[in-house]
């Protein structure tokens, strides 16, 4: 005989349960990074396994940045999400910024807020956003920099350090013109000491 004390769980209650096993089963972090694997190529983090910062001779670095694969580089990190009107109106300033700046001394990567992975995925792959991108599955990333607007953006130093955070799209001010005059300072500081040495 059923237990006349089992009550029918509430549409609420099914909701809950519903959200904690979705937050306690865990995504893997996706990367696409055209420096490394062919374009569209999806791959697992590969921060997460070296991100204790420990050199090959097993020494700990001065780097303290959460990307250590870019370590010696400038990054901006760019945080957005496909649903977000502003960040979708800065993607042609941050292709520009990204052409004019991007190489060897410069990264952006762009940190994704999405909840639907596939439609992040489609996204990035019809707009051509051919930089590092990451899918920040956990708000790991959006946690460790306070990130609380859309798009914002992280400018980095070479040993990992913040140098400026910009918040919001401007009217007045394009992307590059906004970020530009801080890159130039960032990306000269390294060519002036090895200038002076």
């Amino acid at each position: 005989m059923p237990d006349a004390s089992a009550q029918p769980m509430s549409l609420a209650d099914i909701a809950r349960q519903a959200r904690a096993k979705k937050q306690s089963e865990s995504k893997s972090v996706k990367v696409l990074d055209d420096d490394n694997m062919p374009r569209g190529t999806y791959v697992p983090d590969a921060s997460s396994a070296s991100s204790a910062g420990a050199s090959a001779s097993g020494q700990a670095s001065a780097y303290t940045g959460p990307l250590p694969e870019y370590r010696g580089k400038v990054v901006l990190l760019d945080f957005w999400a496909t649903w977000c009107g502003p960040c979708r109106s800065a993607l042609p300033g941050i292709k520009k910024l990204q052409s004019l700046y991007g190489g060897d001394q410069f990264v952006i990567v762009s940190i994704s807020q999405d909840d639907d992975e596939d439609e992040w995925r489609s996204f990035v792959a019809n707009h051509g956003m051919n930089w590092p991108q990451r899918f920040d599955a956990d708000s790991s990333f959006k946690q460790r920099f306070g990130v609380n607007a859309l798009p914002t953006y992280v400018l980095l130093g070479r040993d990992g350090s913040v140098l400026q955070r910009y918040e919001g799209e401007s009217e007045a001010y394009s992307i590059v013109e906004r970020v530009g005059p801080d890159l130039r300072n960032a990306l000269g500081a390294q060519a002036k000491q090895a200038t002076s040495r």
